[in-house]
């Protein structure tokens, strides 16, 4: 497995959360040593991954500044690292980190070259409900190839509870994929709290502003019941 050196946010933060109280920092890991050395030390991928799991778990316990100073240096080691799976532990340790620059790595990695790493990208998004995600995921659905990676996004938009992601949700019910479209019908239930049951066609007029024709007895509604309220994401 080839080495890689280590990245100077690890040293600080991940080794020390993983010594056991009381033990002291080993002389390569001081502050005063040359983090980039490498005929000091060197790591192997698997080592840096562990380290980078590490502050996934530990992230919530760092203080404010410490967040935000942690998620630059991984947004610059995020453009620099050529190994997907250590951009998805990367990610992952960012979804937990509550930071701007967090925010900001999360939505420049939906755009990574690896699948998993987009999809891993758009989970985090939904766990930050503002206006940037939700203009990142709606971004996603209309404009990725991978349909696995819109479904992640998709599912991302539904969870907000917020009205404004009906647009994104929108495009999704556009598509002619029928996951997507499940997906898409999924959170405009959460979203709006209309019960149109599984009707595409149905919630396709609603978020036009039309009438639906529903076509389930179950499903019925006064005419015009829905088209006369105040349609907030417009």
């Amino acid at each position: 497995m080839r080495k890689t050196v280590v990245p100077k946010y690890l040293l600080p933060i991940l080794l020390g959360l993983a010594l056991p109280a009381g033990c002291q920092v080993p002389e390569m890991f001081r502050r005063d040593a040359d983090p980039y050395d490498e005929s000091q030390y060197g790591m192997t991928s698997q080592q840096q991954a562990d380290r980078l799991k590490v502050l996934a778990e530990e992230a919530d316990s760092l203080a404010e500044a410490e967040q935000q100073r942690v998620s630059e240096q991984l947004y610059r080691e995020l453009g620099q690292e050529e190994s997907p799976i250590l951009r998805l532990y990367m990610v992952r340790a960012l979804r937990r980190l509550r930071a701007p620059a967090a925010d900001a790595a999360l939505a420049v990695a939906t755009g990574d070259q690896d699948r998993d790493v987009k999809i891993e990208a758009c989970r985090a998004l939904g766990d930050r409900p503002g206006p940037e995600s939700l203009r990142v995921l709606t971004e996603v659905v209309g404009s990725e190839s991978d349909i696995d990676v819109r479904l992640a996004a998709t599912r991302s938009l539904g969870k907000m509870n917020n009205p404004q992601a009906v647009p994104g949700l929108a495009i999704a019910l556009d598509d002619p994929d029928p996951a997507l479209q499940r997906r898409a019908v999924e959170g405009l239930k959460d979203v709006t709290g209309q019960e149109l049951g599984n009707d595409v066609v149905a919630w396709q007029q609603y978020v036009k502003g039309e009438t639906p024709a529903l076509r389930g007895r179950e499903n019925k509604v006064a005419e015009g019941s829905l088209t006369d309220r105040f349609l907030p994401w417009r």
